[in-house]
C-alpha cells in the first residue's frame, strides 16, 4: 500500500528482536529497494545472505536492486538465481536437457532462445539477437504466441516456434538459452547496451489501412492506462482513464487508446468526459498494435508490452512510471538507455498520479505548440 516509512520501522524492530533472522533483512532490503535507497539494500541484502547464503529469492532481490541502481556487471551475476525461486516456474515453464548456452563459441550450433516473463520483456530483449546470429548460431526462437506475428519478419531469427505451457516444442537445438539471460552473456553495461531503434517493424499494408482510417490535422496521441491484472505489481504500475482528461482537453490533441482487457470499459464509463477512441478493440494481435503506433504521433503509457514496442519502433513514447518502478527503468532520469526515443514521467508520490499526469499534459501542450508554429512558418 505505499506504507514504507511504517513498514521500514517494523523491519528494524524486527531486526533488533531476531538478529540473526535472515528473512528480517530481506523484508527490509525490499522496502529500502522500493524507497530508492539501493545502496542501504543492498547492506540488507548481502546480512541476509550472510545468514542464509542458498536463499535464492534474496540473490534474486540483490540482483533487482543493482540492475535498479544501474551497477549491470553485478545485477546481472546474481539474476541467475531466479531459476532457484519459486516464481520462475511461472515465468517459463520447461526445463530442457539440452545444456544452456553460457557464451562459448556458436558456429555450428543451432540454439534456442526462449521467451521468459512477459509480453514487454520478450520485446526489450530481442534486440539481442543480431548479436547471437553474428556468433555463427542458427537461431530458433520459442515466442509468447500473441508476439509471432510480429517477429516472423525478424531478420535474425531462423526458426520461430510458439511456446506452449502443456508441452515442449519439437525444435531441434544443440543449446538453450534465455532471452533474460542475453544480456548478462554479452556483458552488457549501460554504455554498452544495444540500442538502435527501431528493431520492430509495423507491417506496412496494415499501417497504410491506419493511415488512412486515421488521417487528419490533429496531433495523434495513443494512450495505454492499464496493464495485466495478472501482473504482481498492476495495482501500482496501472492507473485510470481519467487521469488523461486534461490532456484529452488540448487543443489539436486527439486521444486514441490502445487499450485492451477489462480496463477498456474506461471508456465508455467516461464517455463524455475523455475523449478517447479506443482502437484497440479492433486489434486481432500485436501486429495490429504496431500499425495503429505507426500510424501515430506519440504513444503515451504505463508500464506495458505497449510501452516496449512503442520504444522497440523507434517511435515517440512518454513512459508513466510508478514511485517503485521496474528495474530497467533505474532511478532518478527522464531517459532510458534502452530506449533512446522515449521519455519517463515519475511518481513523486505512492500511488500519486494527478501530479505525473499534470506533468505530462504541460510538456505535450507546449510540444504541440511548437509543432504549430513550425507549420505556420
Amino acid at each position: 500500500q505505499g506504507r514504507l516509512a511504517e513498514a521500514l520501522v517494523h523491519c528494524e524492530r524486527a531486526a533488533g528482536l531476531e538478529p540473526d533472522c535472515a528473512e528480517v533483512y530481506y523484508n527490509m532490503a525490499s522496502v529500502l529497494r522500493d524507497m530508492g535507497r539501493c545502496d542501504e539494500a543492498v547492506e540488507e541484502n548481502r546480512r541476509a545472505i550472510g545468514l542464509r547464503p542458498e536463499h535464492a529469492e534474496t540473490h534474486w532481490n540483490q540482483a533487482i536492486v543493482h540492475l535498479l541502481n544501474g551497477d549491470f556487471s553485478e545485477g546481472w551475476k546474481q539474476y541467475e538465481w531466479r531459476r532457484k525461486t519459486d516464481w520462475h516456474t511461472s515465468a517459463y515453464p520447461h526445463r530442457h536437457e539440452k545444456p544452456r548456452w553460457s557464451g562459448e563459441s556458436l558456429a555450428g550450433k543451432r540454439l534456442l532462445v526462449h521467451c521468459e516473463q512477459g509480453l514487454g520483456d520478450c520485446i526489450q530483449f530481442v534486440r539481442y539477437l543480431p548479436m547471437v546470429k553474428a556468433l555463427g548460431a542458427t537461431v530458433i526462437f520459442e515466442a509468447w504466441p500473441s508476439l509471432c506475428g510480429l517477429l516472423k519478419e525478424f531478420n535474425e531469427i531462423d526458426e520461430l516456434v510458439e511456446l506452449s505451457f502443456e508441452t515442449k516444442t519439437r525444435a531441434e537445438f544443440d543449446l538453450c538459452v534465455s532471452v533474460m539471460d542475453l544480456p548478462g552473456i554479452f556483458g552488457t553495461t549501460e554504455q554498452t547496451i544495444p540500442a538502435s531503434v527501431p528493431y520492430i517493424h509495423a507491417d506496412r499494408a496494415k499501417t497504410e489501412c491506419w493511415r488512412r482510417r486515421l488521417a487528419g490535422p490533429d496531433f495523434k496521441v495513443g494512450i495505454v492506462w492499464a496493464g495485466s491484472a495478472r501482473h504482481a505489481n498492476d495495482q501500482n504500475r496501472s492507473c485510470a482513464l481519467e487521469h488523461f482528461a486534461a490532456i484529452g482537453r488540448i487543443e489539436g490533441v486527439k486521444l486514441y487508446g490502445l487499450q485492451k482487457g477489462e480496463p477498456a470499459r474506461q471508456v465508455d464509463e467516461l464517455a463524455g468526459k475523455v475523449a478517447v477512441e479506443n482502437l484497440a478493440e479492433h486489434f486481432s494481435d500485436f501486429t495490429d498494435t504496431a500499425a495503429a503506433i505507426e500510424s501515430l504521433d506519440m504513444v503515451i503509457s504505463v508500464d506495458t508490452a505497449v510501452l516496449h514496442l512503442a520504444g522497440a519502433m523507434g517511435k515517440c513514447v512518454w513512459a508513466l512510471l510508478p514511485f517503485a518502478p521496474d528495474w530497467r527503468w533505474m532511478l532518478g532520469r527522464a531517459d532510458s538507455p534502452w530506449y533512446p526515443t522515449m521519455k519517463l514521467f515519475r511518481q513523486e508520490q505512492w500511488g500519486v498520479w494527478n501530479s505525473v499526469l499534470h506533468s505530462v499534459a504541460g510538456e505535450l501542450r507546449a510540444l504541440v505548440d511548437r509543432r504549430r508554429l513550425g507549420e505556420n512558418k
